[in-house]
């Protein structure tokens, strides 16, 4: 029985998600055919029920659970007065699951209203509909009503609601969802009160439904539980989405997920399987308040994969300004290879660039070409650098250019130029002319200063496991050190000791990321930087090696590796080590020790997964050597 095999287990996977719960709508894995529908819910002993509203004017008290083919609803419902008639309609009292969808590229509110039956003359039946519409009959429905109690005044509502007759149903899990108590107190006057309900329905925006998320059985944790629980964990569960679109990205033949939420833009792969990465995500430059604009994917790199593509509208104390940002997932991460001004504005007079992908003969192409100006004066305009690629002005030397995708990132291939270029400066108010004093050069603590500012790291959050040493082949070694959920480089001749470097890692928590070294793992007298982060995965927790190097203008990944898997008192753990003289130096992961479990009861699989490499078990027969090649760490023997 469901009760007797899997309720301890249910209530065991239920603990990692109770902060997810209080922002999204948590369903429970029921094993198919375990839960009759029969108006009992004696199937559901000793699961916790949810509680809406208060007793003395009509409350909740429910448990949402799913099969692959269908989500469960078992209500308690609390009410000193049923109205219900042979015609059920919404001037009755029902149980109400709203649940929003996207189809076609839009989103789709539709509202699954239980009805109660008396017990008596009049069967329960279910109706759907859109919000403020009158539902209509749904078919396919299980539902039966049952007694509350000999106390009590009130009903219990258990119903089946198969995926397959909810508009948008296949795709649950990245759906958003709410259910209330519809209570209507008076047949001859059907006002009602919703007041006990999870979340408030806005039908213009369905998206800003609370998401759901699913507490699995052990071992069947799923990619939308992670992403729920790290949406929690981020304060992003109740945050509307400005982008949450398919596309091929991994390569895979599956469509994967792709969200930007705020200034987070996450990956949840499609070919993802159970125990491996289940989403990836970035932090992006901008304010999380900045307007998005729009976005498509295209392929700007050549490499047969969609790479995501958005624009952003923010104000500056300059003026306004529209970024397009161009991500890719090419190496299993989140990386922007791209961020370029399209349109700046001050003062409602506007310059403007023209971006447009193309295909070179040998590589993909960005061209990016200025137009002419709207009253914008040459000798009035003054924009400072915001850090995207340079801006080109109607009036410049240059006026449109050609980046080309070199593996890792664009290059400027050719120019065009301005026969008569602007050459005077912008003109400024008169003023008394000063001689300045020497600036004196920021200091280390000014530039991580700078980084809390730009990024909104709050003063408080201090900086881990920091460290001196080579990573960008400079004069002097550079100081690397983690801030937040974010590794930050900077030093004294590092981008002329001015500006800093930083690349996000993907962890739920600041606490995830359990320690950052930096070694030279490649041979070539330069230090890379290696990060290790625990990954919660529904009862599973695995800790994951990530090795990052220091390019000119970003720190890509050259490997990630899983090194340790742990399910409570049960783990098993790679050893990690660096060989080799300084000529041939290697990464190397051995095998190393186990608790709980052996070679017998070891319950997954040792398969490397899209963008990571498999767990190198302690009863594995030798150890796996990495060395570089072109732009990955590869796995040699």
């Amino acid at each position: 029985m469901f009760r007797a095999v899997c309720l301890a287990a249910l209530l065991a996977a239920a603990s990692w998600a109770s902060q997810a719960r209080a922002q999204g709508l948590n369903l429970v894995e029921v094993p198919a055919g375990e839960v009759r529908i029969d108006g009992s819910l004696r199937d559901w002993e000793g699961v916790s029920f949810t509680t809406l509203g208060a007793a003395t004017v009509g409350q909740l008290r429910y448990v949402l659970g799913f099969t692959p083919n269908g989500v469960y609803v078992a209500a308690r419902v609390f009410d000193e007065r049923f109205v219900r008639s042979a015609r059920p309609s919404s001037n009755e009292d029902a149980v109400v699951l709203s649940f929003a969808a996207q189809l076609r590229g839009r989103w789709v509110l539709n509202e699954v209203w239980l009805f109660a039956g008396d017990m008596a003359s009049i069967a329960a039946s279910a109706s759907i509909g859109a919000p403020g519409q009158p539902p209509r009959t749904l078919p396919g429905v299980e539902i039966v009503e049952g007694p509350l109690g000999r106390s009590a005044q009130g009903y219990v509502l258990e119903a089946f609601i198969p995926f397959s007759v909810l508009p948008g149903g296949a795709n649950w899990r990245e759906g958003r969802a709410a259910i209330r108590l519809h209570d209507v107190d008076s047949e001859s006057h059907p006002v009602a009160n919703d007041d006990a309900a999870s979340a408030r329905v806005d039908a213009a925006h369905p998206e800003s439904l609370p998401a759901l998320f699913s507490t699995s059985i052990p071992g069947g944790a799923s990619a939308s539980d992670a992403l729920a629980s790290f949406l929690a964990q981020s304060h992003l569960a109740s945050t509307r989405p400005s982008a949450d679109v398919r596309a091929d990205v991994a390569g895979s033949p599956h469509e994967d997920r792709v969200l930007l939420i705020g200034n987070v833009l996450i990956v949840v792969p499609a070919n993802a399987p159970s125990g491996s990465p289940t989403y990836a995500f970035a932090t992006l430059p901008f304010d999380a308040a900045a307007e998005f604009e729009r976005s498509s994917f295209v392929d700007v790199t050549g490499d047969g994969k969609q790479d995501f593509s958005f624009e952003i509208r923010e104000r500056t104390p300059t003026g306004l300004h529209t970024t397009n940002y161009f991500a890719t997932f090419a190496r299993g991460t989140v990386d922007v290879i791209a961020r370029i001004d399209s349109d700046r504005e001050i003062a409602g007079c506007s310059i403007s660039n023209r971006i447009a992908p193309s295909r070179g003969r040998n590589a993909a192409r960005l061209s990016v070409q200025a137009v002419p100006a709207r009253c914008a004066r040459p000798e009035s305009w003054v924009w400072p650098e915001n850090g995207v690629e340079t801006f080109l002005l109607p009036w410049g030397r240059v006026t449109g250019q050609v980046y080309e995708w070199r593996e890792r990132e664009f290059v400027v291939v050719s120019e065009t130029t301005n026969p008569h270029p602007y050459s005077g400066a912008p003109r400024a108010a008169p003023q008394v002319q000063v001689a300045p004093a020497p600036s004196p050069a920021p200091s280390a603590g000014d530039v991580l200063a700078q980084y809390r500012v730009d990024q909104h790291v709050a003063a408080n959050i201090g900086s881990r496991f920091d460290q001196n040493a080579n990573v960008a082949e400079t004069a002097t070694p550079e100081h690397v050190c983690v801030l937040d959920r974010s590794v930050v480089v900077f030093g004294r001749h590092f981008r002329s000791g001015t500006s800093y470097l930083f690349f996000n890692i993907p962890v739920a928590a600041e606490a995830d990321i359990l320690s950052m070294t930096v070694d030279d793992v490649t041979g070539d007298g330069v230090a890379e930087i290696l990060v290790r982060v625990r990954q919660p995965i529904g009862d599973v927790t695995r800790e994951v090696l990530l090795v990052h190097r220091v390019a000119a203008a970003n720190a890509p990944r050259l490997a990630a590796i899983e090194v340790a898997r742990a399910r409570g008192s049960d783990r098993v753990e790679s050893e990690v080590r660096v060989v080799g003289d300084r000529q041939a130096r290697h990464l190397e992961i051995g095998p190393g020790r186990a608790q709980g479990w052996t070679r017998t009861n070891y319950p997954f699989t040792a398969d490397a997964s899209p963008g990571m490499d498999a767990l190198v078990l302690p009863w594995a027969s030798a150890a796996v050597r990495y060395a570089l090649s072109g732009e990955r760490l590869v796995a040699v023997h």
